[in-house]
């Protein structure tokens, strides 16, 4: 009896281990903050979850971009703005930061790839909203949004 107690908690720990290791973690929130970075597998999805920000390819060239799209998901459902319509990303190494420097950037691992701003405030933000617009901000500010993009 010990032994098949035993034997279930060690197949229990396992499967917790791979569930927790092994599977991708995504991102639920709809703003990223100064100092954060939103991976090439995560996504802003903007709070009624109208809209979802993410790294997408399209055809077989296995380019990346940013954009915006309904979040119907539909795999064929075409962005409604893309971030880096010139510049695409070559591999799955992107990410969308607020960097040191205060700019939003698009990265790579060849390094910046788009800057989408210029220098926000350090405690600046970026929201994907319900109406589709991507929008600066800073925080605890009775000034409003710094930028639409």
């Amino acid at each position: 009896m010990a032994t098949k107690g035993r034997m279930r908690n060690l197949l229990l720990l396992s499967l917790s281990c791979y569930c927790f290791f092994i599977s991708p973690v995504y991102s639920q929130t709809h703003t990223i903050f100064w100092g954060q970075q939103m991976g090439d597998r995560e996504e802003l999805i903007s709070e009624n979850k109208v809209f979802v920000l993410k790294f997408f390819s399209t055809g077989t060239t296995g380019s990346r971009y940013l954009g915006i799209f309904y979040n119907t998901g539909r795999p064929d459902e075409k962005a409604v703005w893309v971030a880096n319509r010139n510049s695409p990303i070559l591999d799955a190494s992107g990410s969308l930061t607020i960097d040191v420097d205060g700019r939003l950037t698009i990265s790579c691992s060849g390094g910046i790839n788009a800057v989408l701003s210029n220098s926000l405030p350090a405690n600046a933000s970026a929201t994907l909203q319900d109406s589709g617009n991507f929008v600066l901000s800073e925080l605890n500010s009775n000034a409003g949004f710094v930028a639409k993009l």
